[in-house]
């Protein structure tokens, strides 16, 4: 690509994020990016928030996310719901999401009922609004 004069812009550097082998090249496909000009945009982020080794990594990244600018989207949040490490931090993200305005999708409740403790709870979950 870039022998042809065609340089990468932000969605090819997603691809190779999402494609990266593991964390630590995700994040050196990132430097690269930010080094050719690039900004990286909501999918960079949850992409690397998706690849993050473990929870408080991933609370980091999107800690950084809002720094720069780049606001987090129900994707996001879904993620992190799922890298939660109980059901107790899981709900408080599901919280914050909604008063930042972002509704949870299927994939947030899903997620949410996946982890949830019991069956009980997991009917709540279903039938909330």
């Amino acid at each position: 690509m870039k022998k042809s004069g065609i340089g990468p812009d932000v969605v090819t550097y997603n691809t190779l994020i999402n494609l990266a082998p593991d964390y630590d090249t995700a994040v050196e496909l990132q430097d690269e990016m930010k080094k050719s000009g690039i900004g990286p945009d909501v999918v960079t982020c949850g992409t690397l928030i998706n690849l993050a080794p473990d929870y408080d990594t991933a609370v980091e990244l999107q800690d950084e996310m809002k720094k720069s600018g780049i606001g987090p989207d129900v994707v996001t949040y879904s993620t992190l719901i799922n890298l939660a490490p109980d059901y107790a931090t899981a709900v408080e993200l599901k919280d914050e999401m909604k008063k930042s305005g972002i509704g949870p999708d299927v994939v947030t409740y899903s997620t949410l009922i996946n982890l949830a403790p019991d069956y009980d709870t997991a009917v709540e979950l279903q039938d909330e609004r």
